[in-house]
């Protein structure tokens, strides 16, 4: 019974300063491109990467907090590489 308070006080911690967990492609896609028909588009390890995102069991999970850093950070270097562009947010 112990463990499993201290797992769930591991969780609160994690989310409080992670954001929420996703679980599952759809709706990370439904999170990070506000288009849950992209959701193959994450199963791609190199964008696994890039998002923060990991294998929960056999399901594409990642936190909000994470996801939303990892893009804001694209979208700065992008911006940076090209200010003379306009990149929509």
């Amino acid at each position: 019974m112990m463990h499993f308070i201290v797992n769930l006080q591991r969780i609160k911690t994690m989310t409080a300063t992670r954001g929420k967990l996703l679980l599952g492609a759809k709706r990370i896609a439904r999170h990070a491109f506000n288009d849950e028909t992209r959701w193959r588009s994450l199963y791609n390890e190199a964008l696994q990467r890039d998002l923060g995102l990991f294998m929960l069991g056999r399901r594409v999970a990642g936190y909000t907090g994470v996801i939303d850093s990892r893009l804001d950070a694209k979208v700065t270097a992008a911006q940076a590489a090209a200010p003379d562009q306009r990149f929509p947010i």
